[in-house]
């Protein structure tokens, strides 16, 4: 069987392709986990906990173009310094400024709920109401049994 001389060429450099092919991937998985990794040391405590305080450092570093947060931090600072019912947590005000995030899209279906809302909710027995439907010829109700 004759092969063309293609079929050699393709043959003869196929594993260079695969190669660069695997090192330009291996380099950006590489990239994507360091960056992950350099993060998660930035916000982390020593135990691995997040610190929220270190999160919102890291964003007053990392603004994105196009939107200014200086005056979201002057009105953070000024509540932490001069609110009258000190101590201010940071936690609630954290969760406060994402409901307001979302709120602000103005959706009535979108909702945020902070984590201990949503553990709250997920831990409530389920209660089981039994409806029944009755139907005459020009309405529908439900009714509770």
């Amino acid at each position: 069987m004759v092969n063309s001389p293609i079929k050699i060429r393709a043959k003869k450099y196929v594993g260079i392709y695969l190669a660069i092919i695997l090192f330009i991937i291996s380099f950006g998985l590489g990239a994507l986990v360091g960056r992950a990794w350099h993060v998660r040391k930035q916000i982390t405590n020593e135990n691995g906990d997040v610190q929220i305080a270190k999160v919102l450092s890291l964003n007053r570093a990392t603004n994105r173009a196009g939107v200014e947060f200086n005056q979201f931090w002057e009105v953070w600072d000024k509540i932490k310094a001069k609110y009258v019912k000190q101590p201010v947590k940071d936690v609630d005000m954290f969760y406060g400024a994402m409901q307001g995030l979302v709120m602000a899209l103005g959706d009535p279906y979108s909702l945020y709920l902070p984590p201990q809302a949503v553990s709250a909710q997920w831990n409530k027995p389920l209660r089981h109401n039994k409806l029944k439907l009755k139907r005459s010829s020009k309405r529908s109700t439900l009714t509770r049994l």
